[in-house]
This record gives C-alpha cells, sequence and structure tokens, in this order.
C-alpha cells in the first residue's frame, strides 16, 4: 500500500565542523535574534591582535549572519549597541545598518557606556514578547551578560555567546555550556598580530588612587601568576599592608583582571601562588557575627615577591607613559 502522506519539511542537517552546531533548534522554522555590543566585540578583537578591530568587527558580524543563514537559520532581528559618537564608530554604524543591524544608541557616563544593560533589556523584551524567536546570539564576552544568558534557558530557548576567546568572561561561557560558545577566530581566522593587554586592567591602582597600571611594571611576557601577584600588591598598597579578604576580591577584582578565566580557574590560579609561597591563607573569625573567613597574606621575604614589589615602587617613582587625558584604545586600527 503506496503512502499517500505528504512529505514532512526537511530539518536542514548540520554538520560536524558547523560552528552552529550547537545553538541551533532541530525544528525546521529556526528564526534567531543577534544581539551585538559592538564596542565589547571591536576592544575584544583589538586586544586578541586584529589589525583594524573596527572593520573586522564588522566583516565578522557579516560572516555571521552569512553563517546561520548557510544553516537554515532565518535571522528575525539584528541590533547592534555602542555609543555612536565615539570617534571612529559613526560610519560603523552605517555600515551595520546597511547590513541589517539596527544602531542602538546607549549612553556614556565617567567612561564607560550602559549598552551591557540596554542589551540585556532588549533580549529580554524580546524573550518575553516574541515567541517566534527561538536562538539568541549575544555578541559580546561581557560577564554581565550571565543573567539575562540564565533567563533565556529558563525559558527553553536556545542561547550562544560570540566573541574574542581572551576578553569573553568566562563564567559567562561556563553560563551557556562550552559548546554555545564561539571563538572569534572561528570566523575571522587567527589574528596577525600578538594578544594587546587590556588597558587599564583590574588592580591598577596605585595606594595614592592614581593608576599604575600593570604594564607600567611587569614585563610583557609576565605569566598569569605573576600578573594575579602584581594584582594583590596593587590592592595591598590600596587596602591593607597586613592582609587582603579573599572573597570580596575572587569575586570583583580577579573576576575583571582574568575574565577569561571561570571562578574555579581564578581560585586555581590563587592556590598556584600558594603553592610557590608567594601568599598564604589563613582563617579568621568574625566575633560579632560568629563567621569565619579567609584572609590572604603576600609573603614578604620571598624572592619573587620581592622583586615584582620592586618593580613596582620603581613604577610609582616614575612618571607614567602618556600621563594626561584618558584616550579610548584606537578603534579604527591596530
Amino acid at each position: 500500500m503506496n503512502d499517500h502522506r505528504s512529505p514532512s519539511p526537511r530539518t536542514p542537517r548540520l554538520d560536524d565542523s558547523s560552528p552552529f552546531r550547537f545553538a541551533m533548534p532541530s525544528t525546521p522554522d529556526q528564526r534567531a535574534g543577534l544581539f551585538v555590543d559592538f564596542e565589547n566585540l571591536v576592544l575584544g578583537l583589538h586586544q586578541a591582535g586584529y589589525p583594524d578591530p573596527r572593520d573586522r568587527a564588522l566583516e565578522m558580524l557579516t560572516r555571521l549572519r552569512e553563517r546561520f543563514e548557510a544553516e537554515g537559520v532565518s535571522i528575525l532581528l539584528g541590533r547592534a549597541y555602542a555609543d555612536w559618537d565615539v570617534p571612529g564608530l559613526e560610519e560603523a554604524s552605517h555600515a551595520l545598518h546597511l547590513a541589517g543591524f539596527l544602531p542602538q544608541y546607549v549612553h556614556r557616563a565617567r567612561g564607560k557606556n550602559s549598552a551591557d544593560l540596554e542589551l540585556s533589556l532588549a533580549a529580554l523584551e524580546v524573550l518575553l514578547t516574541r515567541e517566534d524567536i527561538g536562538v539568541f546570539a549575544l555578541v559580546g564576552g561581557d560577564r554581565d551578560y550571565i543573567p539575562v544568558a540564565r533567563r533565556i534557558r529558563e525559558r527553553g530557548r536556545r542561547v550562544c555567546v560570540v566573541g574574542a576567546r581572551g576578553s569573553t568572561s568566562g563564567d559567562l561561557v561556563n553560563a551557556v555550556g562550552a559548546a554555545n560558545f564561539l571563538d572569534a577566530e572561528a570566523i575571522l581566522g587567527p589574528p596577525s598580530g600578538p594578544p594587546r593587554p587590556e588597558r587599564g586592567s583590574a588592580g591598577a591602582r596605585a595606594s595614592n588612587g592614581g593608576e599604575v597600571g600593570l604594564r607600567a611594571w611587569l614585563s610583557p611576557g609576565a605569566s598569569d601568576e605573576e600578573r594575579c601577584l602584581g594584582l594583590l600588591l596593587d590592592l595591598s598598597a590600596r587596602y591593607s599592608p597586613r592582609e587582603l579578604w579573599l572573597a570580596p576580591i575572587l569575586k570583583k577584582e580577579m573576576a575583571e583582571a582574568f575574565a577569561e578565566r571561570d571562578h574555579e580557574g581564578r581560585k586555581l590560579l590563587l592556590n598556584t601562588l600558594a603553592s610557590r609561597g608567594w601568599v598564604r591563607f589563613e582563617s579568621r573569625l568574625d566575633p560579632l557575627r560568629q563567621i569565619s573567613y579567609t584572609v590572604m597574606r603576600i609573603e614578604k621575604g620571598n624572592p619573587d615577591v620581592d622583586r615584582l614589589a620592586r618593580a613596582r615602587a620603581e613604577a610609582e617613582e616614575a612618571p607614567l607613559p602618556g600621563d594626561g587625558p584618558a584616550t579610548p584604545p584606537p578603534l579604527g586600527a591596530g
């Protein structure tokens, strides 16, 4: 007996090498929304060593859209968030508009824009009002996107994160799952230049409140362990030369300075410092609340610790390169 039923719509097959095999729903009508923290993306590519990071960011978004569509995924909306008044970004907003992304202006105050907040609110609005969108792509690696990524997953939608690995929060990658992270290299190929340390990294503050900057007194090839000890020296000079309260530093300054690591990776880094004799952990008891907590003490007298402490002291006494009004990293050139 012949089966005269109409054939069911074909579900696009995802090749094992597809960068989106992790993020595509198994239904035929695949629809996605792309939410882009454009300035975050440009700075991430700059730090990764890509020349002309603004133009490479535009190229990456065009290729990203093409990759989605090649896998049978319709892009129903694309929004890009930035302070478009920043030098070098005005022309990018026009190019994004032509590429199908709606530029969204965000407010900037005290050197930081509100792109992460605006993007998160927009993604939540779409999540609650657009049942036809099943895939959310967050382009940018800020740790602040963890709450919205969790809400998307809780409502049964798919979320993926796209960005440069070195500037994407390890905690954010953990929140969406490692398989749902797409590195910029998978789209653009490897960068032609060396990675650039982030300007004004966390912990780069002197005891007088001025910026010392880890780059000013650590060698360019400093290991993560040396960078971590440098951060602790900065915090010790600013807060307390005797001991540092572990929990808030691990959650804040360490999370900012080593964003590419997740929480467990940052704890492992501190344990490595302890195993080398650079720091030691001690337990304390709050007598009023009867709560125990852990502090860190830097082991002064250790040759490696003393070497970095001397380098930091010399950097504080010397005039910093580029003293004067702060300027943003180049957006249109490497």
